[in-house]
């Protein structure tokens, strides 16, 4: 986490799961994304609230928990979410009229590869100062 922007005590604080990716270790960020999402269920008093999806185009879609869970060999199989994205690109959804700089979510990062691992995802969370 972000020491710069650590998460409050708010208990009612939202935490966001961010996982996929563009490069092909989305593969592997869906992986990672079912064990935490599973660890944070089980484990923890501030699960995940909501489970984020960053698609091979950049586009962002809402993920059910029970899908996430129940999708089978995430080392081969593509993740296709359900639903619509629901914002073209992090940017647009980072610029969402829910994201309060009073109350913002904090971010986990479930993120391999290009986008997760080469600091572009970290420097557009702090541009908006939302803790990760």
């Amino acid at each position: 986490m972000n020491s710069k922007t650590s998460q409050s005590s708010n208990s009612s604080a939202k935490n966001i799961l961010l996982f996929g990716g563009s490069s092909d270790e989305r593969f592997v960020s869906v992986a990672s994304a079912q064990n935490l999402a599973r660890i944070m269920k089980e484990n923890s008093s501030s699960p995940f609230n909501e489970l984020w999806f960053i698609a091979s185009d950049e586009s962002v879609a809402r993920v059910e928990y029970s899908f996430l869970i129940e999708h089978a060999d995430p080392f081969k199989k593509a993740f296709i979410p359900p639903t619509k994205p629901f914002a073209k690109s992090m940017e647009s959804a980072l610029r969402s009229p829910e994201f309060s700089p009073a109350d913002p979510p904090t971010f986990f990062l479930g993120l391999h590869g290009s986008f997760g691992e080469d600091g572009k995802i970290q420097a557009l969370l702090e541009k908006h100062s939302i803790p990760f």
